[in-house]
This record gives C-alpha cells, structure tokens and sequence, in this order.
C-alpha cells in the first residue's frame, strides 16, 4: 500500500515572479501527479470487505471488551489469561465440560467423573483408546484354561476344561470364580468321547454361584466337556 507524494513542488511556483516560465503549471506536471494519485488510491484498502497483505496491525482493545472492535492477537492472549483456563489437568470436574464428542488416544485417570448416565465416583479407571482397561484386566481377568471375565455392568463370564468324566458318572466343578448373586446359564459340550459312539449330551445338575455338576449320560462313553458359564 503507497502513499501520494507531489512530484511538482506548487508551492514553489507560487512564490515565482509573475513572467517567470517557471510559474506555469505545465500539463505534463498535472498528468504526472494525476497518475500518482490514481496509482496510490488504487494500492489503498477498501473501507468494504478490504483483503488485507503483510501483517496489518490494529490498536489492542481493553481485557473485558464487548464491542465490533478488531481484536489482535495482543487482545485475544490478554483475555485467554485474564479467564485462568490453566490445562484440563488442573480444572475442577465441574469446571470442563465435554459434550458430544469422542475421546481418542487418551491416557488418564477417573475418579469423580461422569460419563453418559454412569458416575464413577470412587472408581478411578485408566481410559486408553476410549476403553477403561482396568475394567477388562487386573483381577476383574483370568486367561487360564479356566478362567473368566467381569465386565463392568457386573455380569462375569466363565470357561473352563474338565477333567475326564467316565460313563454313566458325573463330576463336580467349581467356578473359577463365584458369581456375586446369580447364575444365569451354563452350557456343556462333550470333547471326543471315547468310544466316540455317545449318544448322550452331558448334563448340568445343582447349579449354585460356586460352581455345577457335569452328569455324563453315556452308558459306555467316557469324555472331558468344555464349559461355559454366564451369570451376575
């Protein structure tokens, strides 16, 4: 953006004796300055939707402003400080508030903290890729071959192997883990019975929230069952 500056000096010529060639203000000098004030006029800024270059500057409004006045960087840093945002790890709960959006990558703990409908009040839980993972690991899992795992809700599942149940006998198994107040179902599947001409599914008898009998059938087949238990 330029500024107009004369190139013929008017006031000089004014001062000119009368006669003096000088003194006259010549079309070229008229033209000369005309071109210099439509060039300047055109590098200048609109006062409508100007499209600014460079890096314009504006003076600083006051901390607390509510006005259409411009607001520079200056102002913006100003007002950022003045609120005391800090970061969200030294926010109160209250004090962030995350509505309709979804968290990734994020490594922290909870305690005090609502989600949805659920309030974790006094279980702190370590958030990794959206997913309380303490919630699936710790003592709430056991990978053995019998073994179970606790969801959050409270429901537990449960699996296990048996050992080798002989015809016409049963076999009492103990859950890796007691189920709190209830067992909701179990399931039996018989592994390569030997002779393998079983007729028989095995059975459950005297379910309790310790564990179940496997009762085999078969009048001459002897197998080991896979289990599976669900319950709460």
């Amino acid at each position: 953006m330029s500024d107009y500056s004369k190139a013929t000096n008017f006031t000089t010529k004014d001062t000119l004796p009368t006669g003096n060639s000088g003194k006259i203000v010549k079309g070229t000098e008229l033209d000369t300055e005309f071109t210099a004030i439509s060039s300047a006029i055109a590098s200048k800024a609109d006062i409508s939707s100007p499209s600014l270059l460079g890096t314009p500057t504006a003076p600083t409004a006051t901390t607390g402003s509510n006005t259409t006045q411009l607001a520079n960087t200056a102002y913006v840093k100003q007002e950022i400080t003045a609120q005391g945002l800090g970061n969200i790890a030294t926010q109160a709960k209250s004090a962030v508030e995350i509505t309709g959006g979804t968290m990734n990558g994020v490594t922290g703990t909870n305690s005090g903290m609502t989600v949805g409908n659920a309030t974790a009040a006094t279980n702190a839980t370590t958030v990794t890729n959206g997913v309380y993972t303490t919630n699936f690991s710790g003592s709430n899992q056991s990978k053995a071959s019998s073994g179970y795992q606790k969801l959050p809700g409270g429901v537990i599942i449960q699996w296990g192997t048996s050992s080798t149940i002989s015809a016409g006998s049963s076999l009492a198994i103990s859950f890796p883990t007691a189920f709190p107040s209830s067992v909701g179902t179990i399931q039996l599947t018989a592994i390569n019975p030997s002779p393998d001409n079983a007729v028989s599914a095995p059975q459950v008898t005297g379910p309790t929230t310790n564990g179940f009998t496997a009762v085999n059938r078969d009048p001459d087949s002897d197998y080991t069952v896979y289990w599976f238990a669900v319950g709460w």
